[in-house]
């Protein structure tokens, strides 16, 4: 390449008119290399041009700006399992002793109730209503009745 068939003042004036390095390079038949290199060695006529900042980073910068929707708060922890009262076996689960399963040869209509604490956990089986996960006895001991709720609610 010959450095004299590069105008550098007329390559300065279009760089000064935002024209990129390649349609310079393509007005001098040169390679765009060699207009970024000429951009370099010579920075007082060929000025650094400011980068353009795109939509996203402007959306992004406004954003950064605006408050802060305040973090909801969160629900209450749940107690340990040390502290969650045990509910006790009765007659009921004693007699239901022969007809336990495991749970996964349990199916939707049988009871999920576990009748054991340990390894295997074996579960009631008696038959439920559909839908439901309990039999009618362990329904009724799983679940408090709705009128205490309201009055415990009433009495705060």
């Amino acid at each position: 390449m010959n450095v004299h068939t590069v105008d550098l003042k007329k390559a300065a004036e279009l760089w000064a008119q935002d024209v990129s390095a390649s349609q310079i390079a393509a007005l001098f038949g040169v390679s765009r290399s060699s207009i970024i290199g000429f951009t370099f060695r010579n920075r007082d006529m060929f000025p650094k041009k400011p980068k353009k900042v795109s939509e996203r980073r402007i959306k992004a910068e406004a954003r950064a700006l605006m408050p802060k929707r305040p973090k909801p708060e969160k629900s209450p922890k749940l107690p340990s399992p040390q502290k969650v009262a045990k509910i006790e076996a009765n007659e009921y689960d004693a007699s239901r002793a022969d007809f336990q399963k495991p749970l996964h040869l349990l199916s939707s209509c049988e009871c999920h109730w576990p009748l054991n604490e340990g390894s295997p956990f074996m579960f009631c089986a008696a038959e439920t209503d559909e839908g439901q996960g309990f039999c009618t006895q362990h329904k009724l001991r799983a679940y408090r009745p709705r009128i205490k709720v309201e009055r415990e609610r009433d009495a705060a």
